[in-house]
């Protein structure tokens, strides 16, 4: 039987955290420990954090100074007591019989890496196994963000003994795309990726999100992961060219910059960023080689008229899809 370490970084989330809470204490596979980090939240989600720990041994609780999403994981990740990672958000609930799936279906020998997600919507249970150099064409891009391994930290099995060594190369100042960094570094440094048809991750969709509302200095905060991804290529690659590949996933952060621009008030922050993304080599070489066909309406609307320099386009898509937004009720 093997052990599970459930790490929960958390923050700023009473309104959702017991829910999260719950879908783990009713695993119907018991053998794990859960692992809270209150990352110095200013509401009472810490509180309710200790009742849980207080009621049930196998919760444990951390209380630290804020320092971000990263460190908190990495936090926990030092604390942990198995070698068995599995990250679940504390606004995020698991399906109670994930852990029960994932003890069943998972072989960790022939895996560092099991992803389960519902790759097929049907939650076949079929399992596969990938070796890695096979998925080095795709592994930092692939047709937008339906990517064959998920951007996301979360629904997915890590081992700790591969992961720990890792931990300086994982910028703790990263606010955009951690999870990208996070999974992208620790690909480069396993041979087999495991994957389980099984959709045991619930995903919370916020009204909040950067697709809602403004994120100030939103392309310098990307520039840092860029910058945190090229140099885990550098150490990692082994030779490996992503030049390509790095150039199509800005293209996917291109569009979310100028979506999160023309959220701010303000007309010059709005032509300022739009001038950042312009001057960027890398953004307008990834406007020239992407195939239009690998995304989605909306994505290719918003490329090619970043790739023509139409600020007019660009806000009239942005227009039309929150109309889009308002009618869906979304």
């Amino acid at each position: 039987m093997n052990k599970y370490s459930i790490i929960v970084p958390v923050y700023n989330v009473e309104k959702y955290i017991r829910e999260c809470l719950d879908s783990i204490k009713n695993q119907t596979y018991g053998e794990f420990e859960a692992i809270l980090v209150d990352d110095g939240t200013p509401d009472n989600s810490g509180k309710i954090c200790d009742e849980y720990a207080a009621s049930d041994g196998r919760f444990k609780v951390i209380h630290k100074q804020n320092g971000g999403l990263i460190s908190a994981w990495k936090e926990g990740l030092w604390h942990a007591e198995n070698d068995l990672i599995v990250f679940v958000d504390s606004d995020d609930t698991i399906k109670t019989d994930t852990l029960a799936i994932l003890e069943e279906k998972a072989d960790y020998s022939k895996a560092d890496l099991i992803q389960f997600d519902a790759m097929t919507g049907k939650d076949t249970l079929n399992v596969e196994y990938k070796n890695i150099t096979d998925l080095l064409p795709v592994l930092l891009y692939y047709k937008g963000y339906s990517k064959i391994v998920k951007n996301s930290r979360c629904g997915k099995v890590f081992k700790k003994g591969k992961l720990l060594p890792l931990l300086n190369d994982i910028d703790n100042r990263v606010e955009i795309g951690e999870d990208r960094l996070t999974t992208f570094c620790y690909l480069l440094n396993i041979d087999t990726v495991g994957f389980i048809d099984f959709g045991g991750y619930n995903y919370r969709q916020h009204a909040n999100s950067m697709t809602h509302s403004y994120n100030e200095n939103f392309y310098e905060k990307t520039s840092v992961l860029f910058d945190s991804l090229k140099i885990v290529i550098d150490k990692y690659a082994k030779g490996y060219d992503y030049t390509d590949q790095l150039c199509k996933e800005k293209v996917i952060y291109a569009i979310n910059i100028m979506a999160n621009a023309l959220l701010a008030k303000d007309k010059k922050i709005r032509r300022h960023v739009f001038g950042q993304v312009l001057s960027d080599a890398e953004m307008t070489r990834g406007f020239r080689i992407i195939d239009m066909d690998d995304l989605s309406f909306y994505q290719k609307k918003m490329a090619s008229a970043l790739k023509d320099g139409s600020y007019f386009r660009i806000a009239f898509w942005q227009c039309i899809r929150k109309i889009k937004r308002v009618v869906k009720g979304v």
